[in-house]
């Protein structure tokens, strides 16, 4: 298959739209620019062959093509494809650059032809993705799948495609079949958690919700078990999004009571010359 100008793959029964320009002074026009599979790399696709005033090397310095290189990591490399029709940039360590920024060329640089006197305008585009790349697929692991109220309990969550070298962001709530006393007593825990890959519930605050809902109930369900349902919608530098979800069957747990027993009084008769040691 062939890559057209526009970056769409065409059988090569097909024709694409030549690369290079009929008119040597028609200047180059940027049409996309798209983020690689791997996250690592973006094309910038152009209607006509590129070079830069100056130079006919298809390595270039990204800053002498770029208006701006801020958030493509330390170190970027830019260089042209053999047609010269896209730019290949490279990103650098620690790169920020995230779908829906825009991209912008420097202005009076981009030629068609190396002997070309007509130089483009700067021009921008927004960055890409093609079909569902971005989404995020994780689940969320309890410490139990059932636990009493006087234990800890955490709620991790595990990633299995859509973090790209990055961290994700994950927000916290508790879900319908959670009883309503128990999410209002856990709203704050919960609010100090968001973005945070882990929630961890301590028991203290666990047996706080557990008698709010004991107080609420009657007194042949104060015993009853009840469910913690926890949600968690996952969202990466890529804007992709993943819901997860994990109950814990939470069961009441008896405090015994404290026995108290009476000794009774046993009289001791010493002697005055009976040693005394304490």
């Amino acid at each position: 298959s062939l890559q057209c100008a526009d970056g769409t793959l065409s059988p090569q029964t097909f024709t694409c739209e030549s690369a290079v320009s009929a008119d040597a002074q028609v200047p180059p026009e940027l049409l996309w620019a798209k983020m690689s599979q791997e996250f690592t790399k973006i094309a910038l696709g152009f209607r006509y062959a590129v070079y830069v005033s100056g130079t006919s090397d298809l390595q270039v310095p990204c800053s002498d093509v770029l208006d701006s290189t801020s958030g493509l990591g330390q170190g970027p490399t830019c260089a042209f494809t053999a047609d010269r029709a896209t730019l290949m940039i490279t990103l650098g360590q620690g790169a920020t650059i995230k779908l829906g920024d825009t991209i912008r060329t420097k202005s009076g640089v981009l030629k068609s032809s190396a002997s070309s006197s007509t130089t483009a305008s700067g021009m921008q585009v927004s960055l890409e993705i093609g079909n569902d790349l971005a989404n995020i697929d994780f689940t969320l692991v309890a410490s139990a799948s059932q636990a009493t109220t006087c234990t800890d309990i955490s709620v991790t969550s595990a990633v299995q495609r859509g973090a790209f070298g990055r961290i994700i962001s994950v927000q916290w709530s508790l879900g319908s079949t959670t009883p309503s006393v128990v999410r209002q007593q856990l709203a704050d825990l919960l609010d100090a958690s968001q973005g945070q890959l882990s929630l961890s519930i301590s028991s203290r605050k666990l047996q706080a919700a557990a008698r709010a809902l004991e107080a609420e109930r009657s007194t042949a369900d104060k015993l009853s078990p009840w469910t913690l349902e926890v949600q968690g919608v996952a969202s990466n530098w890529l804007q992709g999004t993943g819901t997860a979800t994990t109950t814990i069957l939470l069961m009441v747990a008896k405090v015994p009571s404290p026995v108290i027993s009476t000794q009774q009084e046993q009289d001791v008769e010493m002697k005055r010359e009976d040693p005394l040691q304490l």
